[in-house]
């Protein structure tokens, strides 16, 4: 299933459950970090969160995005991908 925004994706996580959601950091209309927060306040907190992004993130995105994903995958910039 694929959402090609933040207010979709949450739109599909309120209409079924999933388990697993690999998430692109930067989405048309909000951060994936303000969509993953959004998720933690419904009842979403359980399901693995992997981001998948080519953004150069700072230690402090880093950490708070550690505490409440599964995992952050980092494109490679040069890749085609």
């Amino acid at each position: 299933t694929i959402a090609s925004t933040g207010e979709k994706a949450i739109q599909l996580l309120n209409e079924k459950e999933f388990d697993t959601i690999i998430l692109d950091y930067t989405l048309p209309d909000i951060s994936g970090l303000e969509l993953i927060k959004k998720m933690n306040n419904d009842r979403h907190t359980l399901t693995p969160v992997i981001i998948y992004s080519a953004k150069d993130f700072n230690k402090k995105e880093l950490s708070q995005l550690n505490k409440i994903s599964s995992r952050i995958v980092l494109k490679d910039v040069n890749s085609l991908d």
